[in-house]
């Protein structure tokens, strides 16, 4: 038992719950022979060699602190006895990983980790009070494990220690003994030094022995390495190393952490209440910056709490990017240097916070670093505004958007870099200096009723308006005016968000003219198909037959279906035209049906239709879009085509593209007018039919397949329209 010198109560370094484990791993591992003896051989020397392991580990990360150094030097000697075991592990019988060896190879190398082992015991209590330097030692061991397995696997001078079926030879046993009394004149020499063992300490340390001892007298008695004795051997070991593992954790670590609590426990003592109570977090760091002490505070920023931080390294909390700053912050300590500075740190709870940190190193007489001693504040929350403030600057700066901030009185304040383009007159001294200077002066009385209206916190006011230019013309813009609470508590600023809208006016116009035109289009076939109808229905005759009456119905049925379609495709586009399936089509069929279809209209109409092809089999792959696409150009042709014109179609290959050329001989197209036609909604100045869709819904459909569309055209002169698209591979 043991004091606890944070808490004051005793603390046993055999906890109950881990012997618990123990026990039960240990009943775990025995089971497993009566599955499987390898298996049962493999669990215990693992589990002996990750107890080795720790060890070693433990006494080697605390070596700086740790006054035993004799456990150090057991720590060491460990790592190498379990390198021993696991090739010894490796090499038992059953593993198949040396199948060229006998049984005889994996008993020597027992006997080999045995002797390193019990010697190792021996000679560290020579080391308790004699300093040595860790890195030496570990290199004479690597040399001697080497010579050992050299002597084994090379050379083969080991002496054998067994033989296939009449089991353990004189030397293997003679060995065991010889262990055995090493081990025994150890379990003196330790008794001898049990000043410098706290009692617990000591007796694990004896009780380790002596189950060590157990171990070998065991193992002289088998005849097969999967006997009785054998096992019983392996379970004496585990023991053995595990007791071994206590006493190292309750000399080698426990035991100098208390020794900095009690350097500590006076000023703790007086200053407690204060430390504990303050808002700043308040750190304690040893010279391996592990946390030695931590506030409440401290605690809370670094999400942990109960004590839990204490013991932990500082490092666990650095994210990779901070790691460096760290490292030339105690370089910097271990000069003797103060310093300040912000932090970012990742908490146990997973959050990242930004810390601002006061550091001084912690030094003893002699000017040695011992640790340092810290003060920080959580600035998270303060960075977090500062950042939120600087990105909606960011944000407000870059806006496409005019932003401008007023007094209460409509005096600018503030603006954007998007105002200046907005208002030149801004950076000028004699420029615009209120919100009435910017509007037009039409609009400038509900311009500040509305601005009224926002300073009385009514939310924020959005409505039309128009801005006056530098030329003093008018600029039709939308403006959000909202209030924001200002330097004092009764003083109210205004924001104004002002856009531009003289391209949505335009679509809206334009919308507005679509609409009227889609009207007259539809009124005029709509109205021929009512008189058809009624010329059927009421048996009146112009001298028309019935057959042409029906003619007249159904292309003028055709006319209203097809601008509802190219509306609907428009308007939809290109959810109702990419979802289309694409298939192998044969642009000389497709052209020669279109044509055929369209002929009598030409030929009623007295314009020449012609149709010339390099070949009849010109494959592509398309969907009934290029179709549509086509029967609007020739739809325009026909349109614009006077009578006595020529319509020219032609269709041929150049490399691994198809074209197909439209040429007339009607109107032509306008220089101006040329380079929208293919927009939607476009239509020729001038134009008072059509819904400007046909071109657009074309394009679309021939850049959909992948292919390109354009138009030559001279007004009076005729138009030539061209569609290239990919020719179908194989």
């Amino acid at each position: 038992m043991k004091e606890n010198a944070s808490t004051g109560k005793k603390q046993s370094v055999v906890n109950l719950r881990e012997l618990f484990v123990f026990c039960a791993l240990l009943v775990g591992i025995f089971l497993t022979r009566l599955y499987n003896y390898p298996l049962f051989h493999s669990l215990s020397e693992m589990f002996s060699i990750l107890i080795a392991l720790g060890l070693f580990l433990i006494a080697w990360n605390t070596r700086e602190n740790i006054q035993n150094k004799g456990l150090l030097f057991l720590g060491i000697a460990y790592f190498f006895v379990a390198l021993i075991d696991l090739v010894h592990t490796l090499a038992y019988k059953g593993m198949g990983v040396f199948p060229e060896f006998t049984s005889n190879l994996p008993t020597q190398l027992w006997i080999g980790a045995r002797y390193l082992e019990s010697i190792s015991l021996l000679i560290a209590p020579i080391f308790i009070e004699r300093p040595f330097k860790p890195h030496l030692i570990f290199l004479s061991y690597s040399l001697v494990v080497t010579l050992i397995f050299l002597s084994i696997f090379l050379f083969g001078i080991f002496p054998t220690c067994y033989v296939e079926g009449s089991g353990l030879t004189t030397f293997k046993i003679v060995s065991e003994y010889v262990i055995s009394g090493i081990l025994l004149l150890s379990m003196y020499l330790y008794f001898q030094k049990r000043a410098f063992f706290p009692g617990e300490s000591l007796v694990l340390i004896e009780f380790s022995l002596i189950f060590t001892v157990f171990s070998e007298i065991t193992f002289t008695q088998y005849v097969g390495v999967y006997g009785v004795a054998n096992m019983i051997g392996h379970i004496f070991k585990v023991i053995s190393f595990y007791l071994i593992y206590l006493a190292v954790i309750s000399t080698g670590l426990r035991k100098p952490m208390d020794l900095l609590w009690r350097a500590l426990k006076e000023s703790e003592e007086k200053y407690r209440n204060l430390v504990e109570g303050m808002a700043e977090g308040v750190v304690i760091l040893d010279s391996e910056e592990k946390f030695i002490y931590a506030n409440p505070r401290a605690e809370e920023v670094f999400g942990i709490t109960g004590g839990e931080l204490e013991g932990r390294s500082l490092l666990e909390f650095i994210p990779p990017e901070e790691l460096l700053k760290v490292e030339e912050q105690t370089r910097r300590r271990k000069k003797g240097l103060t310093d300040r500075y912000e932090l970012e740190i990742s908490g146990a709870d997973g959050k990242r916070r930004i810390i601002s940190v006061s550091v001084s190193p912690i030094l003893d007489g002699q000017g040695n670093y011992k640790g340092a001693s810290g003060v920080f504040e959580d600035i998270t929350l303060k960075r977090e505004k500062e950042k939120e403030v600087e990105r909606l600057a960011a944000i407000v700066n870059s806006a496409s958007e005019t932003f401008l901030l007023f007094d209460s009185g409509g005096k600018i304040l503030a603006w954007n870099k998007m105002a200046e383009e907005f208002f030149p007159s801004l950076k000028q001294d004699s420029g615009a200096k209120s919100y009435l200077d910017l509007i037009f002066k039409d609009n400038r009385d509900e311009a500040w009723e509305k601005f009224e209206e926002a300073i009385k916190g009514k939310g924020g006011i959005r409505f039309e308006s128009q801005i006056k230019t530098e030329e003093g013309k008018s600029i039709p813009v939308l403006i959000t005016l909202f209030p924001i609470p200002g330097a004092t508590e009764k003083q109210v600023e205004i924001a104004a968000l002002i856009v531009d809208i003289r391209e949505r006016k335009k679509a809206e116009e334009l919308h507005a003219d679509f609409i009227r035109s889609l009207v007259h289009d539809l009124s005029n076939p709509l109205s021929a198909s009512l008189t058809a109808l009624e010329m059927i229905q009421t048996g009146k005759k112009d001298g028309s037959s019935l057959e042409e009456y029906l003619e007249i119905l159904g292309m003028n049925v055709k006319r209203i279906a097809n601008l509802l379609a190219n509306f609907s495709r428009a308007l939809n586009w290109p959810s109702n035209g990419i979802n289309l399936e694409k298939n192998p089509r044969n642009l000389f069929e497709i052209l020669s049906r279109l044509l055929e279809a369209q002929k009598p209209l030409f030929s009623r109409k007295g314009i020449e239709l012609r149709f010339t092809s390099q070949g009849e089999n010109v494959m592509v792959l398309a969907n009934e879009n290029l179709e549509r696409a086509i029967g609007n150009i020739l739809d325009n042709a026909l349109k614009f085509t006077p009578e006595g014109g020529k319509v020219e179609v032609s269709l041929h290959k150049e490399g691994h593209k198809a074209l197909i050329s439209i040429a007339d001989t009607g109107t032509g197209i306008s220089s101006s007018d040329l380079p929208h036609i293919f927009e939607r909604f476009y239509r020729g100045k001038g134009a008072n039919t059509g819904t400007g869709l046909g071109l657009y819904t074309a394009r679309l459909a021939v850049e959909e397949l992948g292919g390109e569309i354009r138009a030559e055209s001279e007004l009076g002169k005729g138009s030539k329209f061209t569609i290239s698209l990919p020719l179908k591979e194989g």
